[in-house]
């Protein structure tokens, strides 16, 4: 079972955390952020694109089996399978974050960037944006509103996910 144990540590951060591409250089920057939280109603997450002043944000359901993780997006129906995968950077990422998170579909990449402390607690994914919010304050807003909302997640099977859809933070 030693796989078993790799293959878990290797998505041990991909839940409840708080994952932004970079940091923003000024307040109309707008940077990518992505949240997967397993909520005691569901399993719920909010992709988007944010500055201080304009927030784009799109609610999707997902189930994550090993290191293949299931999205569906509501709005549009569609589906979609990546490879995750989460690792300690600190000191190799950019200044101030410490987790890492690849996220792969197709021959597409994308790294995101998270520090031990923007850890959600999904009983009160609120109050648990705090610490995030007092940097960034209307990031965090627009991530607890959309999740807020979000409905509950029943029954959701990835494996026959196409892997062609349009993610949010291409």
């Amino acid at each position: 079972m030693l796989g078993d144990d790799a293959e878990a540590e290797g998505t041990q951060h991909v839940v409840n955390q708080i994952w932004l591409e970079r940091l923003p250089s000024d307040q109309r920057d707008m940077i990518g952020h992505l949240v997967i939280v397993d909520h005691p109603q569901g399993q719920i997450g909010a992709a988007g694109r944010s500055s201080q002043w304009r927030h784009m944000v799109e609610v999707f359901m997902w189930k994550l089996d090993g290191h293949r993780l299931g999205l569906f997006f509501p709005q549009d129906k569609q589906r979609a399978k990546v490879r995750v995968k989460t690792y300690d950077c600190e000191g190799d990422a950019p200044e101030p974050f410490e987790i890492c998170m690849d996220i792969e579909a197709g021959d597409r990449k994308v790294t995101y960037y998270s520090r031990r402390e923007w850890e959600i607690e999904p009983r009160n994914v609120a109050d648990s944006l705090e610490d995030f919010a007092q940097t960034y304050p209307n990031v965090a807003r627009a991530i607890a509103t959309e999740l807020d909302g979000a409905p509950v997640v029943t029954d959701l099977d990835p494996s026959d996910w196409s892997e062609t859809a349009a993610l949010p933070w291409k």
